[in-house]
């Protein structure tokens, strides 16, 4: 029952855009034990699909009750919402221990990355054909993955960031619908493939990463980060209709990045 509830929590990091599951699990004390399970999969086979599987019960019960009320907030307080989510981002986001050049490289590099993808304006993409849809699905699934290891990225940030956010919430949101249940497995298919490809691959990489290049791969997180805030800001200042609403936009991202500061003390 302990595993389930921890799963419930840190299924709220996953589906809130700014809050990063995997920080929630360091600070549950959880991470290491849930990393060492994936990698070491098949050596204690039954103890590891035991504990990891009552993780990803509490996780699936947080995801599909939650997100229904965030496609409501996001669907009639879009900008309030969203500003929230950039002050949970802002509050997340941890100070480098050292600087240096290429840590600034990193960051630097990174924040450009999600740059040119905003460039592309990645909410037009036509995904018509079948192989093409599929495959986009088990890429947005290996990045989501990817997000859910590595520690202070906020994977539906990234999501939102990608074009993917909107139709991956309203499908969690509709799970137990029956009717769209086809329409739901076409998405959750290839996606699950994908996220289950990627926690395998990035939970290998990443500690190879933290122990040869720690100060560069969390500088590279930190460029994620800022990046995302920067998009989601350039989608806030597209949709606004007044400047009243941007200034509760405002205080409302100082309220969302002084309680996530709290929750993290707290945990």
């Amino acid at each position: 029952m302990k595993e389930i509830i921890q799963g419930i929590i840190i299924g709220i990091g996953k589906i809130i855009p700014g809050v990063s599951g995997s920080i929630i699990a360091i600070n549950l004390g959880i991470y290491e034990k849930a990393i060492n399970c994936i990698t070491h999969f098949f050596s204690d086979f039954k103890n590891n699909v035991y504990y990891l599987g009552k993780l990803g019960i509490g996780i699936i019960i947080s995801i599909s009750l939650l997100s229904g009320i965030i496609v409501y907030f996001l669907n009639n307080y879009y900008i309030v919402t969203m500003f929230l989510f950039i002050g949970l981002i802002i509050g997340s986001s941890k100070k480098n221990k050292k600087h240096n050049k290429y840590n600034y490289i990193s960051l630097i590099s990174f924040s450009m990355v999600l740059g040119l993808v905003l460039i592309t304006k990645p909410n037009t993409i036509q995904l018509n054909n079948t192989i093409i849809k599929f495959l986009y699905f088990v890429l947005i699934g290996l990045v989501d993955a990817a997000t859910m290891i590595i520690p202070g990225i906020s994977g539906t940030a990234i999501l939102m960031m990608m074009g993917a956010y909107d139709l991956i919430i309203n499908t969690y949101s509709s799970l137990f619908i029956i009717s769209q249940l086809y329409t739901n497995l076409k998405v959750l298919i290839p996606f699950g493939l994908g996220i289950m490809i990627g926690i395998y691959l990035t939970s290998r990489m990443i500690n190879y990463c933290f122990n040869k290049f720690q100060d560069q791969t969390y500088s590279a997180i930190k460029g994620l980060q800022w990046g995302t805030i920067v998009y989601m800001i350039f989608l806030c200042l597209k949709q606004y209709s007044s400047i009243i609403e941007l200034m509760i936009g405002f205080l409302v991202c100082i309220l969302g990045l002084v309680s996530i500061k709290k929750i993290n003390h707290f945990l």
